[in-house]
């Protein structure tokens, strides 16, 4: 992976998480999120094709953004988008969560990332998101089993 595409603590700036529906990625995340206030920022579309503004994104408040169900959002948009946000994600040592339901789901929408996205696939019901959060940073690991 190049440096581009890394935060400052070395970890990738991007995670790819998918699952099927109903595998606990959107669940996990707000989970998280409740827990650890200013941690995730999750960005919904409120309709199918909804174009992505890149202004909603807050970077200032909160130390990962989550782009939930991306392959929702309208395609062009969201990859525009991407791209301009990994530029900003690694200048401030933030992360960027894509959440898809297939692993190839970004490569399908039109998203070209410049390097491999750390992954994260949640197979079934008995997977939990394995998350840490120090206030500062937030880190995934590979799903827990329980």
């Amino acid at each position: 992976m190049n440096q581009e595409a890394k935060d400052n603590h070395g970890e990738p700036c991007v995670v790819h998480l998918h699952g099927w529906s109903g595998t606990g990625k959107t669940f996990g995340l707000e989970e998280f999120e409740r827990k650890h206030p200013g941690s995730i920022q999750i960005l919904t579309p409120d309709s199918l094709q909804q174009p992505f503004d890149v202004s909603i994104v807050d970077f200032n408040n909160y130390e990962c953004v989550a782009i939930d169900e991306a392959s929702m959002w309208e395609a062009k948009s969201v990859a525009s988008a991407i791209s301009k946000l990994i530029i900003d994600a690694k200048w401030r040592g933030k992360k960027i969560i894509l959440v898809t339901q297939a692993e190839d789901d970004l490569g399908r929408m039109g998203i070209e990332l410049s390097t491999e996205p750390m992954k994260v696939c949640l197979g079934g019901r008995h997977e939990t998101l394995d998350l840490t959060y120090d206030g500062k940073h937030v880190r995934f690991r590979e799903p827990a089993r329980v």
